[in-house]
């Protein structure tokens, strides 16, 4: 993956929904959206695994989701910090619950200190998490940024032009 190309086209897309962002609280906010999007993985996941709110389907759907979107995140990181991940190697977990611990600890490490290796530990880890569910790290990332990078957030500020997400109620369904 060309972590640089995405990195520079997510500074231009960034730049021009958030033009008035300052460089002080930037880092926090993008960093943020990281530690957001990891909950969001942990939220489907867990759901998936009690059986609840969905179907199998929809847990595998909201977990790529989150998957690209903290990816996305990190992208606005490396452009911040100016370096991107050298795709070396890391040792890591081998389990899906172990990946998620790892992923939790290494995020709270980015939180309090951006740097290029956190995004490499990270994106490591969410390729390792992919690699254990069967999915494809590389085709997720591209599908996700390809969807925000047409989001326009200047003149669609509710939903960036990407419309209302429906989501089912399990409630109204009679599931709860």
């Amino acid at each position: 993956m060309n972590w640089e190309l995405l990195a520079s086209e997510h500074k231009t897309w960034e730049d021009k929904n958030f033009p008035n962002d300052d460089e002080r609280n930037s880092l926090f906010r993008t960093t943020l959206g990281v530690l957001e999007e990891l909950g969001e993985l942990a939220h489907a996941r867990l759901k998936r695994e009690q059986g609840i709110r969905g179907e199998e389907s929809q847990h595998v759907a909201d977990e790529q989701d989150a998957v690209g979107d903290m990816t996305v995140y990190l992208l606005g990181v490396m452009h911040k910090i100016g370096k991107v991940p050298e795709m070396r190697v890391i040792s890591g977990p081998n389990t899906e619950e172990a990946t998620i611990k790892q992923l939790a600890f290494e995020v709270g490490k980015l939180m309090v200190n951006p740097s290029q290796y956190g995004c490499e530990k990270i994106t490591f880890l969410l390729n390792r998490y992919c690699i254990s569910r069967g999915w494809d790290y590389k085709q997720i990332v591209i599908e996700t940024w390809a969807k925000v990078k047409e989001r326009d957030w200047i003149a669609h500020p509710d939903d960036g032009g990407e419309g209302p997400r429906v989501r089912i109620n399990p409630r109204e369904e009679g599931r709860i």
